[in-house]
């Protein structure tokens, strides 16, 4: 990978541990790294046009992958502001809701829970890195759980929003608590998960936040 991401052109890659060789190059936008594509190394015979390809190919690339970042962060940004506001404004948390799509089974009891990484540097390319990965690892797990998956990465802290279904409802939150905050997968550093008390209505949220910490 350091031989890739060192090049601007395409490479071919020597055989390692009984695997074979690869074509490789960096895809890059603007002087920024975004990613590489590897493919199998197509022979003698045509590994020069499979590099050539990979030189005119690595551009249109890295255009669709700014494009779909673009995508992504918008709706991430725009989670965040909703979330914030779901959180924090009692007045306007019904809008919010609406706009994040809340079903009603949020409007009668949920809690909000925080997940953080114990990162000694946590605004470093790493610590954002892991954080993000800990917003998917909060996502996949939260839709499993419960079916369902509200939150956002908000500063360095993932929020989510639980579901407070039947009297076994504490047991679930702390399962979900347990398996997140016992992931030693996303990062070499610990994670932090914390869940607040249950909020009546969405109004109640402010508070199920302060109690999450």
């Amino acid at each position: 990978y350091k031989v890739v991401y060192s090049l601007n052109t395409a490479v071919f890659v020597e055989p390692h541990d009984d695997e074979g060789g690869r074509l490789a190059i960096a895809v890059r936008a603007g002087g920024e790294l975004l990613g590489s594509i590897w493919v199998i190394d197509p022979g003698d015979e045509r590994r020069e046009d499979g590099l050539d390809a990979l030189d005119r190919l690595a551009p249109l690339a890295g255009l669709h992958m700014l494009h779909a970042r673009s995508a992504a962060d918008f709706t991430e940004r725009r989670n965040a502001d909703l979330m914030r506001t779901l959180m924090a404004d009692g007045s306007h948390a019904s809008f919010a809701a609406a706009q994040l799509g809340l079903g009603s089974e949020y409007t009668h009891g949920c809690a909000v829970a925080t997940f953080t990484i114990a990162h000694p540097q946590p605004g470093s390319v790493d610590a954002i890195r892991e954080q993000q990965r800990l917003r998917q690892l909060v996502t996949v797990t939260c839709n499993l759980q419960f079916h369902s998956a509200y939150n956002a990465l908000i500063d360095t802290v993932v929020y989510a929003i639980l579901p407070c279904p039947g009297e076994s409802f504490r047991a679930a939150h702390r399962r979900l608590i347990q398996d997140i905050g016992g992931s030693s997968a996303i990062s070499a550093h610990p994670v932090v998960a914390t869940a607040g008390g249950m909020a009546d209505g969405l109004a109640g949220l402010q508070r199920s936040r302060t109690d999450a910490g």
